[in-house]
């Protein structure tokens, strides 16, 4: 999207907020133009949290152990999902770059439709390459059917990885659409987002 700005002679400063709650987690670039100004370009790192709370797709996550992009479900938000995370193994990693150390709340919007007779579907979170917990979920109903589980993890200011597998000790069988990281605690449960195919 493009907007006129009218700066004033000299050094300005230009500050991106959020005035909803769903954050600017989708900044890419900005870029700054016009007459007797220098292109300027600001490029924001994949996974960048632009102020306190941020939404990352799936599909940006690295993936491991056969997991894949898919959008033969619907209610997704993106251009798709992770899936196939039904061996040992399978792992999404997301690389996500935060201005301040501290907790964070970490949601992650999932799918856990019919697999046998389990009713809780488990995944281990890594932070930073160490095990932290085992997540459990409760089963969607459908793989159409969505929700989300939060979890409240620790960061360091600059560069993290957050990765889910699916290890011996877990069910797996899940589809992953995003995650959410949040300083505020009003945020830990967030809803579904509003654009979604």
């Amino acid at each position: 999207s493009e907007l006129s700005l009218n700066l004033p002679e000299g050094r300005s400063v230009i500050r991106f907020e959020s005035v909803t709650s769903e954050g600017l987690a989708a900044i890419d670039f900005f870029e700054l133009t016009g007459p007797g100004v220098k292109a300027a370009r600001a490029q924001f790192a994949a996974g960048t949290i632009v102020g306190t709370s941020g939404r990352i797709e799936g599909e940006t996550a690295a993936r491991s152990g056969g997991l894949n992009v898919n959008n033969n479900h619907s209610g997704f938000s993106g251009t798709g999902f992770i899936s196939n995370m039904t061996k040992v193994g399978g792992a999404a990693t997301f690389t996500v770059n935060v201005a301040r150390s501290g907790d964070y709340y970490l949601s992650h919007r999932y799918a856990a439709g019919p697999f046998g007779s389990a009713t809780t579907r488990t995944v281990s979170l890594y932070i930073n390459g160490v095990d932290v917990k085992q997540s459990s979920m409760s089963e969607t109903g459908s793989w159409s059917s969505w929700k989300t589980k939060s979890e409240l993890v620790t960061l360091k200011a600059g560069e993290n990885t957050i990765t889910y597998k699916y290890d011996s000790s877990d069910t797996g069988w899940i589809n992953i659409d995003y995650i959410w990281l949040s300083k505020d605690s009003g945020r830990g449960a967030i809803s579904d987002p509003i654009q979604q195919n």
